[in-house]
């Protein structure tokens, strides 16, 4: 780990708010797991999953790319989800759009949060 600069940030098992992101991805997955449930075989249906899990690294997050596009560059994993030509004209922008987009969403949402809030 630390030939990659991985720091480890232990946290309480018995506290799991702390780790709001990995209790929201294990939250994600039984969901996902549990919609590809085969409850006549008992098992989980593997075709079915395997697309799923495609679906769900393709949607966008927060920043508005997804895990494959993160991971990958910008670049999409291709699955058999039509998309908008909207979607597809994004590919084709730069960086510094979607950081400067990015940014401007991040300011949004902090002016929302400090609407109502005042100085202590």
């Amino acid at each position: 780990l630390h030939q990659w600069d991985i720091v480890a940030d232990p946290t309480s098992p018995h506290l799991p708010e702390t780790n709001g992101r990995a209790e929201n991805a294990v939250k994600s997955m039984k969901k996902l797991a549990m919609t590809c449930w085969d409850s006549f075989h008992g098992r989980l249906h593997p075709e079915q999953f395997t697309r799923a899990i495609l679906a769900y690294r393709n949607t966008n997050r927060d920043g508005g790319l997804s895990p494959a596009e993160v991971f990958l560059g910008g670049r999409r994993l291709r699955d058999g989800v039509p998309r908008h030509a909207t979607a597809r004209d994004r590919d084709e922008e730069s960086e510094d759009i979607r950081q400067e987009r990015a940014v401007k969403r991040r300011d949004q949402r902090l002016s929302e949060f400090n609407q109502h809030t005042r100085q202590l």
